[in-house]
């Protein structure tokens, strides 16, 4: 029922991108090298010793590359959430949780996206981490 003369006609549909969407691509896109898997297991010292958590630890220090930005903070009981380390933080597993954050660290600072990490005190009495980051990485 109703009109069907819009169903029968051929035509063609344009599809454009809202401006705001090709803006985010233009600003906000992160170019990961061909390579990334392969350095991040050189890096790690074998493919069984490399984690997600050292794969998103990567993909937040190229994403702040990719931003222009070259040291990034972040206060210390806020990491173990970001890399996905909640269930160690709910064990209240504190050695292995650091010894593997620092594992991740190392593992990054060895493919050179990271040139320091450093823990230093933040303004509420707590630590935060500092990563400064090697903006010629590619």
């Amino acid at each position: 029922r109703g009109d069907n003369s819009v169903r029968e006609r051929k035509g063609e549909i344009v599809i454009a991108l809202n401006p705001i969407f090709t803006d985010q691509i233009d600003t906000k896109f992160i170019e990961f090298p061909a390579d990334t898997n392969r350095r991040l297991v050189i890096a790690a010292g074998g493919h069984n010793k490399v984690t997600s958590s050292m794969n998103t630890l990567m993909e937040w220090m190229m994403r702040e590359i990719s931003n222009k930005r070259y040291k990034a903070e972040i206060n210390e009981e806020k990491l173990p959430h970001i890399l996905g380390l909640d269930k160690y933080v709910k064990q209240n597993r504190k050695k292995i949780l650091t010894d593997r954050i620092t594992k991740d660290i190392d593992a990054i600072k060895a493919m050179g996206i990271i040139l320091e990490a450093e823990k230093v005190p933040n303004s509420t009495g707590g630590y935060k981490w500092v990563f400064h980051i090697n903006k010629d990485y590619e």
